[in-house]
């Protein structure tokens, strides 16, 4: 037979906090941070706002490889091994 924990309930957080001690609570600061997407189909309506740097993205050759694992290994672009034919023809 187990014994479950003790439960604790905040029923008035008002009166809590203001007896409360600093080890009592944690602190969460408000966080802001961009959100990229949004930012981006923003540019794709209108213009760049300020302090926004837009990189094109490049074009690239990739595909994936089934090794040992199912997930499979993701390669991009030409390998070191490759002949400089094949690199050619890549």
């Amino acid at each position: 037979m187990h014994k479950k924990p003790d439960k604790v309930e905040i029923t008035d957080i008002e009166l809590f906090l203001s007896i409360a001690k600093p080890n009592m609570l944690t602190v969460i600061p408000e966080t802001v941070k961009p959100d990229l997407n949004k930012i981006k189909a923003f540019v794709k309506i209108k213009s760049v706002p300020l302090g926004v740097t837009v990189t094109e993205g490049k074009e690239e050759f990739t595909y994936k490889l089934k090794g040992q694992n199912d997930a499979g290994e993701e390669e991009t672009g030409a390998r070191a091994e490759q002949t400089s034919q094949l690199r050619a023809a890549i």
